[in-house]
């Protein structure tokens, strides 16, 4: 197993892992806001770490801009679930 490899099978399993950190944070609100921190710390780090090396490539960009889509669509999710929270609700 070369070093890329090693890599990779690491990011897969802390993909997993707030993957269903995720998941646990759309059900039940109260991890919310550790699940949508963890996810967007993930997320950022690749693409942060992404523009500070000199020696990028194709895949490497390829990853970073899928980062930024997913972050993009993770802040919309944040700012949803906050709206949600801060509407009252109507009197019955």
């Amino acid at each position: 197993m070369c070093v890329t490899e090693l890599l990779l099978r690491h990011r897969a399993t802390l993909f997993r892992l707030i993957g269903i950190g995720l998941i646990v944070g759309a059900v039940g609100p109260r991890y919310r806001i550790a699940a949508l921190a963890s996810g967007g710390l993930s997320l950022g780090s690749l693409v942060v770490l992404a523009n500070t090396i000199s020696t990028s490539n194709d895949a490497l960009n390829r990853v970073a801009r899928v980062d930024i889509g997913l972050l993009s669509a993770l802040v919309a999710v944040a700012l949803t679930s906050t709206r949600k929270q801060q509407v009252p609700e109507a009197a019955e």
